[in-house]
């Protein structure tokens, strides 16, 4: 399918501009370019400090084509994050592979799909994928069996696309788990239906916020905080463990970030070490996103 000719308009300015380090493409009855993104011109160009410019965009309901560049040429991501609307999710997957080809082949260092903010703005999940792109010397080498390679358009010159891939960074998670409270972490090991943390913005500290013995799938929104904050909830009809982490739209940038960044500590250090395997991660906005068909 032809794109839009805004959408056209907004890459090829965005190619020819190099000093442009982030172009998005907001996903809704259609696709919608934003305005290209530039650091400052006293900020050196790094991709990890820059990445905080797309902060304010990446959240967990709205699907984006996120274009960066990166080492001299483009990394493609399409976000689909679990909480978009069915018909955005189609329509960004259905579109993907012409955007690729609007971007050029020759110009993508690699293309992936991203489900969750982290994915984006968490730079062990960059050094993760990078990780994985240096094992292939070229799309030539990669194996097609396991869909890593790609032809966007018939005659299009092959390019990396590395998917969607869950990363994992243990020995980063534990150097760079925050401290926990005594309570809070007594609350985990007693674990049975809920208990509710947060993150103490000045101190970065770990703390207790709400523990509760018993709480009905029903009650939950009533129960969660609409601050930052982390949920641990105990699905009392699937007996599914579900981590919820949820940060307001409005919640200061040091308040988004911190939060992010405590997250892999939190649930794959602290919690598994206090005999806590979570089944499911839910990013949310505010506590009315629990919904019924959310949980599960």
């Amino acid at each position: 399918m032809a794109l839009a000719g805004r959408v056209h308009k907004a890459i090829s300015d965005f190619l020819c501009n190099e000093s442009c380090f982030a172009l998005l493409i907001k996903v809704s009855d259609d696709l919608q370019p934003l305005p290209a993104i530039t650091p400052e011109k006293h900020l050196e160009p790094d991709l990890m400090a820059s990445l905080s410019l797309l902060d304010g965009y990446i959240t967990p309901r709205s699907p984006l084509y996120v274009i960066i560049r990166e080492q001299g040429r483009l990394v493609f991501i399409t976000y689909v994050p679990f909480l978009a609307p069915q018909d955005q999710r189609k329509l960004i997957m259905d579109e993907r592979l012409a955007v690729a080809a609007e971007l050029g082949a020759e110009n993508l260092l690699y293309a992936c799909i991203c489900k969750e903010p982290a994915d984006i703005l968490d730079w062990r999940a960059w050094e993760s994928r990078e990780a994985s792109l240096s094992k292939f010397e070229s799309p030539e080498h990669m194996d097609e069996g396991e869909n890593r390679v790609v032809h966007a358009t018939q005659g299009m010159p092959r390019f990396v696309d590395l998917g969607y891939t869950k990363h994992h960074c243990r020995l980063c998670d534990r150097r760079l788990t925050m401290p926990i409270t005594d309570e809070a972490k007594a609350a985990l090991t007693n674990l049975m239906s809920r208990g509710s943390t947060f993150v103490d913005v000045p101190t970065e500290t770990i703390t207790l916020g709400l523990s509760e013995i018993h709480a009905l799938p029903s009650e939950l929104p009533s129960k969660v905080s609409p601050q930052p904050s982390f949920t641990f909830y105990n699905h009392s009809e699937s007996g599914s463990l579900i981590f919820i982490y949820c940060c307001p739209p409005d919640a200061t940038v040091k308040a988004r970030m911190t939060h992010t960044m405590a997250v892999p500590g939190l649930v794959n250090v602290i919690a598994r070490e206090a005999g806590v395997e979570v089944t499911r991660k839910i990013e949310i906005d505010g506590p009315e996103d629990l919904t019924p068909d959310l949980l599960g």
